[in-house]
């Protein structure tokens, strides 16, 4: 666009989209295909206005996420958002091309932004003990608990997949914070300790 040099000069080009959203708190995700598992889901002005009233109380860095104008996004990477967002177009054609999507997408969070100036609407004190866990540390969550869930056999390794995305919706639902990240990892860390122990001995147990 005419007078956007800049932000192409600023733009960072990553190799992940994990990487992309490691420091975000929030993450939305942006795609026109209907899934088995629903997701959180948000329409457009909704999610112009969560976005504005999560920057006023305990997030700093939001992502939206973007598919590509073929297919989408993966399930996998739809794993990554807490929310979806659905344009409401024509459904007999619903995916729009990338810079469209783009477009509605800002327009709304800028309208956002305005309505908030305008009604002049004071920022909301945070009620948090510490700051929202960022993509980064849920991803690192999420693969700890699958390595417990799959040493406990509670983890089907043949269908895993669908009771992940699960846990992560419920997760999701609880707005996790750092401290409450780490809290979980050292509960599974001591589930880990335990059955190491067990299993030490069941060995000697063996042996002898």
């Amino acid at each position: 666009a005419s007078g956007a040099d800049d932000v192409l000069e600023h733009a960072q080009v990553v190799d992940s989209l994990d990487v992309a959203i490691a420091d975000c708190q929030l993450v939305i995700g942006a795609s026109a295909r209907d899934r088995r598992l629903s997701w959180p889901e948000l329409t457009p002005r909704q999610m112009g206005s969560h976005i504005i009233e999560q920057l006023q109380q305990h997030v700093s860095q939001v992502a939206l996420v973007f598919g590509r104008e073929n297919n989408g996004l993966s399930n996998a990477e739809l794993a990554r958002c807490q929310y979806l967002v659905q344009i409401p177009a024509n459904p007999e054609y619903s995916s729009l091309n990338l810079a469209a999507a783009v477009q509605v997408l800002s327009y709304e969070v800028r309208m956002a932004y305005l309505e908030h100036l305008s009604t002049g609407t004071p920022s909301v004190q945070s009620s948090l003990d510490s700051p929202l866990a960022d993509a980064e540390s849920l991803e690192q969550m999420y693969v700890h608990l699958q390595q417990v869930l799959t040493q406990l056999q509670f983890l089907n390794e043949a269908q895993p997949v669908k009771l992940l995305r699960r846990l992560r919706r419920l997760f999701n639902r609880a707005t996790l914070e750092k401290k409450e990240v780490q809290i979980i990892r050292g509960i599974l860390s001591a589930v880990e300790s335990q059955l190491h122990v067990k299993s030490t001995q069941h060995s000697t147990s063996n042996s002898e």
